[in-house]
């Protein structure tokens, strides 16, 4: 009980509904109430049969109980709570901003990669973009490796390599996580697009926070 205590006070309000979403659907699948088949990515299940629930669902499962899946419940947790309180620091609609557009992402080009789950790709691209907006972070693995935030991401693609696991769900996550870096950091910056601002935070987003 106090460590559910202790994971509502310490974490923001986004990064609390993201986590919860993954654990309760992950119980789910565990007491075998739901399928994982009732829950990964099919585009012709959403547009021909109008099972709209799988665009959310297959990004906050997981896989089986094991120590993968904690490690990877781990760094989306711990990814998403960086990511709130200190790169979106005070700033909860731009953070679901930045989310729903990994997501929309992630959904429209995925027929390229033909990945079923996209919670760790959705993991990575996290990842990549705090480790750009944290370059003189000092991360340590397991006091082995130490290097600064940026590599982070590029770390775990090297160590699934090694590993001879597939890697192409944190390849595609890293990519997306580009795209947003990109359209967010560096474009509005370009003499050439007269400081133009794609990803402004639509105003319905910011009335949902406030709510």
């Amino acid at each position: 009980m106090e460590v559910f205590n202790f994971f509502f006070q310490q974490s923001p309000k986004i990064t609390k509904i993201l986590t919860l979403s993954s654990i309760f659907i992950s119980r789910l699948t565990w007491f075998e109430i739901v399928s994982p088949y009732a829950l990964y990515l099919n585009y012709s299940l959403i547009f021909k049969n109008f099972q709209i629930w799988r665009i959310f669902t297959n990004f906050f499962y997981f896989g089986n109980f094991s120590l993968g899946l904690i490690f990877h419940m781990f760094m989306f947790f711990r990814n998403s709570k960086l990511l709130e309180k200190r790169v979106f620091k005070g700033s909860a609609p731009d953070y679901l901003y930045f989310i729903l557009f990994c997501m929309l992402l992630l959904f429209i080009f995925n027929p390229l990669t033909k990945i079923i789950f996209l919670s760790q790709s959705l993991t990575f691209a996290m990842t990549y973009y705090w480790g750009r907006k944290s370059k003189t972070t000092i991360v340590d693995f397991m006091g082995i490796f130490t290097f600064r935030a940026p590599y982070l991401p590029w770390f775990y693609l090297v160590i699934s390599f090694l590993l001879e696991s597939d890697f192409k769900d944190d390849l595609f996550g890293l990519i997306i996580g580009h795209f947003y870096f990109y359209f967010k950091e560096v474009l509005p910056r370009l003499k050439c697009v007269n400081n133009l601002k794609i990803l402004e935070t639509p105003r319905f987003l910011i009335r949902l926070c406030e709510i």
